[in-house]
């Protein structure tokens, strides 16, 4: 059981205590003026926003209030629908062009998650924390009203969530952002075409209705793809479907409820391998095929590349020997025999690779199915209090393949209530707004996974795949087919229950100018763990006291969270603020659950802090929204290779801007400037070509392996997180203009610019500096638009980093797209 530290909350309770008592008391100290005097009021001329440019509407999702952007104290973009489709953002990818510190590497091709300063982000659902998609599915943000991007940890109200912040989808409703039903039905139908055989089509729209002289609304969004990409294999389809109800059942009494349901096809793409800096800088790729190993079919086995499958032999014990790992120590000190005949590939050579060939096979596949629901009650009470019971569900069925050697099974879901109550509360000239209430989440995993060899290096990918370079399927129980021929193992089976009781409290003081954000946060955490994975042989991976059966842990332990933040409103429109957070994250596996490892050690929380000083401004009119950061978070996570701790400390700038010039022109800005370091020791895999050049042979004489250093001393102790470019910015222009038959005109140009990077936490593949230019052009009428989209405008070449392998794997760019979208509006 896990000890409980009581200094926070008695730290929180003074500070509360602290601030009502010196507030209110200079407060009620100041002499009442019987007359009030009132300052000339000059109207300010405003400008309509057609694209969604503006961030107007309160953000609930980094607090729980109604506060606007510029008023709330953290580092925040909302992103509208109107400006998803206006921009032709495609994932969330794109989101790079809008919100700073939101650049994210290559999690296998699949836009699944952000990354936010950083680090790896999460996904929320209205407020609601959603299972773990780090790149499972492509997360559907067409099918939000608005999307908020919160950089770094959660607010207490939220519970456990990742350092680098979070990604909240907000559905389309039958509610304005006015909070008022729609006055009547209306909906639309669209199709989607672009280059290589892009397809989507759409139909949203909604209603409103009475039942039992109650009013309420329901809307409905539908998108189905069925497209190719330029990237060789790879053809996303998906059906998304989603409905929003709205309703009051009594004068004080109203109901949310919804959800979605998703299917969807993405197989992974890794990008490219065999990455030397000639690759990256004159693509220059080197070919060869790698030595004859499979003894059968058309995949290499266990046998064919690991030798004595037997009790006690390999790791995790009874997998064997493998032919084509390598342990070093570091690059010029590596246990292997240059002279093995697996080691180099024969009739090797050099190519110019065209970027659509990838590490893609035909054979692969990747499955999801993801549904949601989520029921609200709130109730209005009196003194402009409010009750809410919230009730959330979210599920994942996933499973795929990837020839180079993994292969997963994920079946996770959770389902989460809240209740709480927010109550306005006067004391002299303070006012304040709080929220308090409790939760309990529960969250079910199962991971099944299968990556022991995964040696990536020996494909060649102008030829494409081979019997020797591809691996078996994932398969469970007894995988011996005959004596000493094997199937290919799960080398992990992991299954764990996580239960999360936990009770808040916020409180939102506001005295003259002052304001000041406490929030707190208690957690108790209930964890179970199994793990039954068998080895190759049928030994259990999972046995450490021996007693022949999967190792199970228990754990429960409690932590708190808490935050403070202190800003000013100035007269002129300014707004500087300073934010400091702990908080509290799961250490989770790729589907959302803990391990029994984890669980038995009582390492699978992780700490985290934020320390954040920031300026915003909004003008007078509402056409000018700015706001700078600097911030300074850190966390430890537990590297689930070798079970080190590691310490993640990242710094940085942010700046955005948007701008409502005048009636015709608009424009948005964003810029980054950050680092993340690490210290520890975590299991890493070397770039093949660097540990040629240690030995003074040619990379093609060592790509039948794969090198890596199980202890991390090649690292260094502390270094540099790769795939992580200091700089990232970007700057769009928008010119809107209204026809005389009633018609709109939109057009948007801009670029993003990425600084050169290290693609690799040991600094062997330097990516360089890149410019990517995007333009749409649109026209709208009352019954139909149309919007044609460029992407890459000027077929810039560039790579993005691999989010895992990163010393071994590069992504390149796709060139020059073209959308259009043709919609119908009734």
């Amino acid at each position: 059981m896990g000890t409980y530290n009581w200094r926070h909350p008695q730290k929180l309770a003074l500070a509360v205590a602290a601030a009502v008592q010196i507030l209110g008391g200079q407060a009620m100290a100041e002499d009442q003026k019987e007359t009030v005097e009132l300052e000339d009021y000059i109207l300010k001329e405003s400008v309509e926003d057609t694209m969604g440019i503006m961030p107007s509407q309160p953000v609930k999702s980094v607090f729980g209030l109604g506060k606007s952007i510029a008023e709330t104290p953290r580092s925040v973009s909302d992103v509208s629908s109107d400006l998803i489709e206006n921009y032709g953002l495609r994932d969330i990818n794109d989101l790079v062009r809008l919100a700073p510190g939101a650049y994210t590497s290559s999690f296998f091709g699949v836009p699944g998650a952000l990354s936010l300063r950083g680090d790896a982000a999460d996904n929320y659902f209205r407020g609601f924390k959603r299972v773990e998609n780090p790149g499972n599915y492509a997360t559907p943000i067409r099918a939000a009203s608005s999307v908020d991007i919160v950089r770094g940890p959660v607010s207490p109200i939220y519970g456990a969530g990742k350092v680098g912040g979070y990604m909240n989808f907000n559905p389309k409703s039958s509610k304005s952002g006015t909070s008022k039903f729609i006055e009547k039905p209306t909906g639309q139908f669209g199709v989607t075409v672009g280059s290589y055989d892009q397809y989507i089509t759409t139909a949203e729209g909604g209603s409103p209705f009475e039942l039992g002289g109650r009013q309420g609304g329901v809307y409905g969004f539908f998108e189905q793809e069925d497209s190719k990409s330029y990237f060789d294999n790879v053809e996303p389809k998906s059906t998304i479907g989603q409905i929003a109800f709205d309703m009051d059942l009594t004068d004080n009494l109203r109901t949310e409820f919804g959800g979605q349901y998703l299917k969807a096809k993405r197989i992974q793409n890794p990008g490219w391998n065999r990455v030397t800096q000639d690759l990256i800088d004159h693509d220059t790729y080197i070919t060869g095929a790698p030595s004859k190993m499979s003894s059968r079919g058309d995949v290499l086995f266990p046998d064919d590349v690991r030798n004595n499958i037997s009790p006690g032999v390999g790791f995790p014990p009874g997998s064997g020997n493998s032919k084509l790992d390598v342990f070093c120590l570091n690059y010029s000190n590596c246990f292997f025999d240059p002279k093995d005949p697996n080691a180099a590939l024969s009739n090797p050579g050099t190519t110019k690779l065209d970027r659509n060939k990838v590490f893609t096979d035909k054979k692969d596949k990747g499955e999801s199915k993801a549904a949601t629901a989520y029921f609200d009650l709130i109730w209005s009470l009196d003194n402009d209090m409010e009750l809410k019971n919230q009730f959330f569900y979210d599920s994942l069925d996933h499973n795929k393949y990837t020839s180079y050697g993994f292969t997963a099974d994920y079946d996770a879901y959770t389902w989460e209530d809240k209740v709480s109550l927010s109550f306005p509360l006067q004391i002299g000239e303070v006012s304040t707004s709080n929220v308090v209430g409790v939760n309990y989440r529960y969250y079910s995993a199962i991971d099944r996974e299968s990556y022991l060899d995964e040696i990536l290096d020996r494909r060649d990918l102008n030829v494409g795949p081979t019997p020797d370079d591809s691996f078996d399927i994932g398969h469970t129980g007894n995988v011996e087919i005959a004596p000493g021929m094997y199937r290919r193992n799960f080398n992990t089976q992991s299954a764990s229950i996580t239960k999360n009781t936990g009770a808040f409290m916020l409180s939102d003081m506001n005295w003259q100018n002052w304001n000041l954000l406490l929030g707190y946060r208690f957690d108790y955490y209930d964890a179970k763990a199994k793990e039954k994975a068998q080895a190759t042989n049928g030994d259990l991976v999972g046995d450490a006291n021996g007693d022949g059966r999967p190792d199970k842990a228990t754990n429960h332990n409690t932590t708190d969270s808490f935050s403070a933040s202190l800003s000013y409103k100035t007269p002129w429109g300014f707004i500087p603020y300073f934010t400091y957070a702990e908080s509290t994250a799961l250490s989770a596996n790729q589907a959302g659950g803990v391990t029994a490892s984890d669980v038995s050690s009582g390492n699978y929380l992780q700490d985290s802090k934020l320390r954040e000083y920031g300026i915003k401004y909004n003008s007078e009119n509402g056409n000018v929204y700015a706001a700078l950061a600097y911030y300074d978070q850190e966390k430890t996570y537990r590297d689930s290779q070798n079970g080190s701790t590691v310490l993640v400390n990242g710094k940085g700038y942010e700046g955005e801007l948007r701008w409502m010039l005048n009636q015709n022109f608009s424009m948005t800005a964003s810029a980054t400037k950050q680092k993340v370091r690490e210290k520890g020791q975590p299991f890493t895999v070397l770039n093949t070509a660097a540990v040629a050049q240690a030995y003074g042979l040619d990379p093609s004489q060592l790509y039948g392996f794969r090198f890596f250093d199980p202890t991390g001393q090649v690292l260094g102790g502390e270094y540099d997180r790769g795939g992580v470019p200091e700089w990232v910015t970007s700057l769009y222009g928008n010119y809107t203009q209204p026809t005389p038959w009633g018609g709109r005109v939109n057009a948007s140009l801009g670029f993003t610019w990425v600084d050169e990077q290290w693609a690799d936490n040991q600094k062997q593949i330097k990516l360089p500096d890149y410019t990517v230019w995007n333009g749409s052009v649109g026209y709208s009428e009352k019954s139909w638009e149309a919007l044609f989209t460029v992407n890459n405008l000027f077929n810039e070449k560039y790579f993005t980093s691999a989010n895992l392998f990163d010393s071994t794997l590069v992504f390149p760019s796709a060139p020059r797209t073209y959308t259009a979208s043709f919609v119908y509006k009734f």
